[in-house]
């Protein structure tokens, strides 16, 4: 199982790497589901803008991004960020990814794992996290199950004008 340490500024650009490989297959099936046309007004440029927000995170909030890092083949097996909120005592997992060749081994599990221990040693109290709810984010939520969390449904709708 990789090490997770603490996010370092040589990781901005291999972790972009990862997560754009790991969102490709969701973004892939959004299209599918959605339909061409909605996905591309939805997304125009996916990849860009998941490319900025990660840049911004790890400019603004880098001590709040964690790795998994796999000593024996020196590379990054994926991330986790997450934030907290003093005035409701809540955390909240924000962006992940694992990249698509450790996916399924349950380092995703211990990134989370590790968050919510930080997260309540800083004083919260609960924790959330959004995923989505099509086939696609499935592993995602079974690791967010195995962490105890509860599926709370909403639904966003769309359709072309």
């Amino acid at each position: 199982m990789p090490e997770i340490r603490r996010f370092q500024p040589d990781d901005v650009e291999p972790l972009l790497a990862l997560s754009l490989s790991a969102f490709t297959p969701i973004h892939e099936s959004f299209e599918r589901e959605l339909g061409p046309e909605v996905f591309r007004l939805a997304y125009p440029d996916w990849r860009k803008s998941h490319a900025r927000y990660f840049r911004e995170l790890c400019a603004e909030d880098p001590g709040h991004i964690w790795v998994a890092w796999d000593s024996a083949s020196h590379q990054r097996a994926g991330y986790v960020h997450y934030t907290m909120n003093a005035e409701d005592r809540s955390g909240e997992i924000g962006l992940n990814a694992i990249a698509p060749a450790y996916q399924g081994r349950g380092i995703g599990t211990s990134l989370y794992r590790h968050v919510l221990g930080l997260m309540k040693e800083h004083g919260a109290l609960w924790a959330k996290v959004n995923t989505g709810g099509n086939p696609a984010h499935a592993p995602a939520v079974r690791a967010y199950e195995r962490c105890g969390f509860k599926v709370f449904p909403l639904a966003h709708m769309t359709r072309l004008l």
